[in-house]
C-alpha cells in the first residue's frame, strides 16, 4: 500500500470514527509535533530517515504559515 492509500484509509478511519477509542485529527498532528521535537534533539537526527522526517516536517510547517495571516498583538 503507498503512503498516498494509507493517508486516505487513516482519513477515512478518522472521519468514520469506526474504531473505538479512534484519534482525533488534532491529537495526531499533536503526536506529530511532539515526534518532530524529540527527533530535533536526539542523537538520531544524522540517520536519513530521522533528517528526511525532519526536512517533511520543516516543508509542511512552512506551507502551513504561508497560507495563514499572520496576527499581530493589538
Amino acid at each position: 500500500m503507498s503512503a498516498k492509500e494509507r493517508l486516505a484509509r487513516l482519513e477515512e478511519l478518522l472521519l468514520e470514527r469506526r474504531a473505538t477509542g479512534c484519534l482525533s485529527v488534532e491529537a495526531l498532528l499533536d503526536l506529530l509535533v511532539c515526534l518532530y521535537t524529540e527527533c530535533s534533539s536526539c542523537p538520531l537526527k544524522r540517520e536519513k530517515h530521522v533528517t528526511d522526517f525532519l526536512q517533511w516536517g520543516k516543508d509542511r510547517h512552512r506551507k502551513h504559515l504561508s497560507g495563514r495571516p499572520v496576527l499581530t498583538p493589538p
